[in-house]
């Protein structure tokens, strides 16, 4: 009877800590929240800060009074950001709307590799 008793207990919590790690990696976003930026060069460094709530900004350290604003939403199984950052190809006289701009991510504690998947432009940001 003890050992009954004591397999169920050890089966209950068991069952609790696997609910509470589900629950836990169900927000994919808590690996990028927070600001990011390239290491700093005599031209041009990049800096983005993710939000919880799937907004984030980027700006150029060097312009820092112009912040662009924009939604994302991360998938952690194929490792991709979707944005609403619109990309325009110039054809002829206009600007023709081909897609939202979408990232490839390679993502370590420290650092974060952004390949822009549309014309491969590579941002390498580390966590500030």
């Amino acid at each position: 009877m003890k050992h009954i008793i004591n397999t169920l207990l050890f089966l209950t919590i068991i069952s609790l800590f696997t609910s509470c790690n589900k629950e836990d990696s169900e927000n994919d976003n808590d690996l990028l929240i927070g600001a990011w930026s390239q290491k700093p060069d005599k031209y041009e460094t990049f800096v983005f800060t993710f939000f919880d709530d799937n907004t984030a900004i980027y700006f150029l350290e060097q312009e820092s009074s112009h912040v662009d604003h924009f939604t994302y939403s991360f998938n952690k199984d194929k490792m991709e950001i979707t944005t609403d950052i619109a990309d325009y190809e110039h054809i002829g006289y206009e600007d023709v709307f081909i897609g939202y701009r979408v990232f490839s991510v390679k993502l370590s504690e420290n650092m974060l590799i952004l390949t822009n998947k549309r014309d491969n432009e590579t941002f390498v940001l580390f966590r500030q």
